[in-house]
């Protein structure tokens, strides 16, 4: 929790992306590909009828839309602190690793959307590296909630 509060910090100093009309107009085309009611519903989950994200969500938001997705860093949350944020690499509504995700990824938004990523984790290991009380805080919390022994699935 401590490593997500840290992150959340990053989130909330940083400034929050802008998007020119180009790319505004890029995104509300993608959005057109999906069914109109589904997008109407997941934009009043997140409380604002936009085209791409443009604040940092409540630290709570995930209960209300959760994420659905698979990650390499499941067997790494066994041996060392983890933590994940988003940023925003696509219109609201898009899927990953569908073709309107992908159309994204590779334009400005998802470019923006990447630095936006690295910025926060920049900030992140800064702070870790300048606060080491925090980074012990973080340790010790990991050492505490973390009472399983890591047994890798694929034999040696």
């Amino acid at each position: 929790m401590l490593l997500l509060i840290c992150f959340n910090q990053n989130l909330l100093e940083a400034k929050c992306l802008q998007y020119t009309k180009a790319e505004l107009n890029f995104a509300k085309e993608l959005q057109n590909t999906i069914d109109k009611n589904v997008l109407e519903r997941t934009q009043a989950s997140y409380q604002q009828n936009q085209i791409l994200f443009i604040n940092v969500a409540n630290r709570n938001a995930w209960k209300e839309n959760p994420v659905y997705a698979s990650s390499d860093s499941g067997d790494v949350s066994y041996i060392m602190p983890t933590g994940l944020f988003n940023t925003v690499c696509w219109p609201i509504i898009i899927a990953p690793h569908t073709w309107q995700a992908t159309a994204c990824a590779g334009s400005t938004i998802g470019e923006k959307g990447a630095l936006y990523a690295a910025h926060i984790l920049a900030g992140s290991a800064y702070d870790l590296f300048t606060k080491p009380e925090v980074f012990k805080k973080i340790q010790a919390e990991f050492v505490q909630h973390n009472k399983t022994t890591y047994k890798p699935m694929l034999p040696k």
